[in-house]
């Protein structure tokens, strides 16, 4: 699976998509990188690896994730204030915790 975002038309994204759509689905297990380019070289790769920037979207993890890596480090710190503030004990688990403490 590919998930992704695009930021043109429908009809332009349509395009860039058919030839993904055109594979048809097969199992796999999902894990995601956020690049913060694609070159060329990126495209025929196996691993994407050596292009990641080392953030994460939490939307696309599907397994425990860093959540640090989503934020700048001051909405981090920000977001555990919250947590702490208003759910010390961790009464509305989400899929992603955020530790307190």
């Amino acid at each position: 699976m590919v998930e992704g975002a695009y930021l043109g038309s429908d009809a332009d994204g349509a395009d860039l998509l058919a030839p993904l759509r055109a594979l048809g689905p097969t199992p796999g297990l999902g894990r995601h990188l956020l690049l913060g380019d694609l070159p060329a070289a990126a495209v025929d790769a196996t691993g994407l690896e050596g292009w990641a920037d080392g953030r994460s979207f939490l939307n696309f993890a599907e397994s425990p994730t860093d959540i640090r890596t989503a934020f700048t480090p001051e909405a981090y710190r920000r977001l555990v204030a919250v947590e702490a503030a208003y759910d010390p004990d961790d009464v509305f688990p989400l899929g992603h915790r955020v530790p307190v403490g």
